[in-house]
């Protein structure tokens, strides 16, 4: 197209500046921004149903990334943006469950009898040796020292990570 002339500018209205409003009376940036608010609200939503679905099967040693994701019909990809998201990798904050329930358990005065080994298998962890690694890396302990402390000292004095 050519540039205007005195005669096309009697005709053709000048180029609007900025973004003519949208027929409801906003304007493109605040219909972007609603749909950004809608996304943010669709993925927080998406989040904390995994986060109850993970929960409800952090005993399934199985369970993997892979598997939640098929779970909620995503991509293992867009299932790691989501955790990232909020500061975390997806097998990180199973394991760090786990194992927050594994010392909650140990430290249950009513579960004293109980075969730490068998603990470390309710909540997923398979082999002893992983969950006495993981578990001592994690509160600095190993999970016999921890529960001969809690016992002997209380709860209140043992390393807890939150």
């Amino acid at each position: 197209m050519s540039a205007r002339t005195p005669a096309t500018a009697a005709i053709l209205p000048p180029a609007p500046a900025m973004a003519a409003p949208e027929p409801d009376g906003r304007d493109l940036s605040s219909v972007h921004e609603l749909v950004g608010d809608r996304v943010r609200v669709r993925q927080q939503t998406l989040f904390q149903q995994i986060q109850a679905f993970i929960d409800r099967r952090l005993d399934d040693p199985s369970l993997t990334p892979e598997m939640i994701a098929d779970a909620h019909h995503i991509s293992t990809r867009t299932l790691q943006r989501l955790f990232q998201a909020h500061g975390s990798a997806v097998a990180k904050w199973i394991r760090f469950q786990r194992l927050e329930r594994c010392r909650r358990d140990l430290a249950n005065p009513l579960l004293s009898e109980q075969l730490i080994q068998a603990i470390a298998a309710r909540w997923g962890f398979s082999t002893p040796a992983h969950f006495t690694r993981v578990f001592r890396a994690t509160y600095g302990l190993n999970p016999q020292d921890y529960r001969r402390g809690v016992s002997g000292a209380g709860a209140a004095s043992m390393p807890s990570i939150h």
